[in-house]
């Protein structure tokens, strides 16, 4: 039987301080980042509304929750509740960045697919029996002729993306979160 270190778990159960570093980073450098890149444009987007409703405070509360928890931003400072202007200069403050963000995002999770699932699209699914062998589906795909051969191609684009992307994301996400900590700073 192997160590149990080998596996990111002690003796005694508990997580390896190795295994704990390497999910504070995914989740720093890409879990947090995603998640946020997804939810900010949908706040604040929901934020007008909710607003002109007389709900700004609580579109407001959500909005700094999302930066308090996903972009790595520090509890804002006691102040003023904001009002009903600040909310929704707010959300157009923060809605390009937003929708930078989310684009982004959409894009490395489409590329996942695209990328490391390669095999499992409809076009490609045919190859799957065969997967080092020259097939005529992959003669003018990257990486071709075999479907390995283009899933390696796909693959290797697609993480270099990610590679570019996932810091992209956070430093967006960490510019959304300060203008949310300065223009939505209140007490709870």
């Amino acid at each position: 039987m192997a160590d149990p270190k080998h596996r990111g778990i002690d003796m005694a159960g508990f997580a390896h301080p190795r295994s704990l570093e390497v999910h504070g980073l995914l989740r720093r450098w890409v879990r947090d980042p995603a998640t946020f890149g997804l939810a900010s444009l949908p706040l604040a987007l929901i934020a007008v509304p909710m607003a002109l409703i007389g709900l700004g405070r609580t579109a407001a509360r959500w909005q700094v929750r999302l930066a308090d928890r996903h972009a790595f931003a520090h509890s804002p400072r006691p102040g003023k509740s904001p009002g009903f202007l600040r909310v929704i200069g707010h959300s157009f403050a923060v809605l390009i960045p937003a929708v930078v963000c989310f684009v982004a995002t959409a894009m490395l999770l489409v590329g996942f697919y695209m990328g490391y699932l390669y095999f499992l699209r409809p076009d490609a699914i045919s190859a799957i029996g065969h997967p080092f062998s020259a097939d005529s589906l992959f003669d003018t795909s990257w990486g071709g002729p075999t479907l390995a051969g283009a899933w390696l191609a796909h693959s290797s684009v697609v993480f270099a993306a990610q590679i570019g992307g996932f810091p992209l994301i956070r430093g967006i996400s960490v510019l959304q979160a300060r203008l949310t900590q300065r223009m939505l700073n209140w007490r709870w």
